[in-house]
């Protein structure tokens, strides 16, 4: 374990208990969702167990983040946290609620957006052409489009945005290379994500909630890295994370 927390909003304690609640969920969500039996008798309920898996892995992600973990074991807990997100997204349109779609609310936005970024960062080939294929967004948010192209190219890129406050100027950052449009994205993320449902959980900490990982704009540092930003100017951002622009093998 890393000597260093990355996130101080709440204490060590804090953290390794979530941590441990999130591993043994992704346990028991790796096994549902090897339960063929149950996706041929019941498909909603596999499914509700495959959303509450992909949570726990995303958890489990972001507090190994928080707490200071290792970018291999950082790393590690990504890897199934992208096949756990293919695998919902493969699934959800199956059980009669329709069509995936980043334009119903916020959230169904925000998680693959944030988890396409991750492998991203972390170099993570496996699982990622099945996220991209399942999300069936393409043309609904040019950030995510320009994210998800191989060749990430910006030039003519789009204009659409899902979700304008606060992406709006991450979009501006990515057409204009700006450190400064990265720099205000930033400093306003947090403010303008009250939609988000991870929006203020760490007020809940002391009174015992168990919602809150980290707030952490793994969109940003993956936009940073493609494009080769020079960061120093938000470098130091609270939401930034920027220990994981580090070179990674594997």
């Amino acid at each position: 374990m890393g000597d260093q927390m990355r996130d101080h909003r709440a204490d060590r304690g804090y953290f390794d208990e979530l941590i441990e609640a999130n591993q043994a969920a992704v346990v028991d969500g790796r096994r549902d969702a090897a339960d063929t039996d149950l996706k041929a008798d019941d498909i909603e309920l596999y499914v509700d167990l495959l959303q509450i898996y992909r949570t726990a892995a995303y958890t489990l992600t972001n507090a190994s983040y928080s707490r200071g973990d290792p970018i291999p074991v950082v790393r590690e807990h990504a890897t199934e946290l992208i096949t756990a997100e293919a695998l919902y997204r493969q699934h959800q349109p199956l059980t009669g609620a329709g069509a995936y779609t980043f334009a119903s609310h916020p959230a169904q936005y925000l998680q693959p957006l944030q988890v396409l970024s991750l492998s991203l960062l972390l170099q993570i080939e496996a699982g990622r052409t099945e996220l991209i294929a399942a999300t069936g967004s393409q043309g609904m948010d040019s950030i995510y489009d320009f994210l998800a192209d191989p060749a990430h190219s910006i030039d003519g890129i789009g204009d659409q945005v899902a979700w304008p406050k606060p992406y709006a100027l991450l979009l501006e950052s990515v057409r204009s290379r700006s450190p400064e449009r990265m720099q205000k994205f930033l400093e306003t993320w947090y403010n303008n994500s009250r939609k988000a449902p991870w929006w203020g959980t760490h007020l809940s900490i002391e009174g015992g909630d168990r919602r809150y990982s980290g707030y952490w704009c793994y969109e940003a540092a993956a936009v940073t890295k493609i494009l080769q930003i020079d960061d120093s100017t938000y470098r130091d951002n609270e939401y930034y994370p920027r220990d994981l622009l580090q070179p990674t093998e594997g």
